[in-house]
């Protein structure tokens, strides 16, 4: 009994261990998520940007025209 014991504390010990690493990488995913988030608003900015300057410059060259 002590044996069947001991295996079911060293099985939850275990289990707890990978769930302990399971929410650890589960933190890395979602801080990389909120990472490229960022960084495509930034990028998602500078699109924007450049294609108002692309019309005025468009509408610039129509109106040398």
């Amino acid at each position: 009994m002590d044996g069947e014991i001991r295996t079911v504390q060293e099985n939850l010990r275990l289990s707890a261990n990978q769930n302990n690493k399971i929410m650890l990488e589960l933190s890395e995913y979602k801080n990389r998520i909120a990472s490229n988030e960022q960084e495509n608003s930034v990028l998602k900015q500078k699109i924007n940007n450049l294609l108002k300057e692309n019309a005025n410059l468009d509408d610039e060259v129509k109106g040398a025209q």
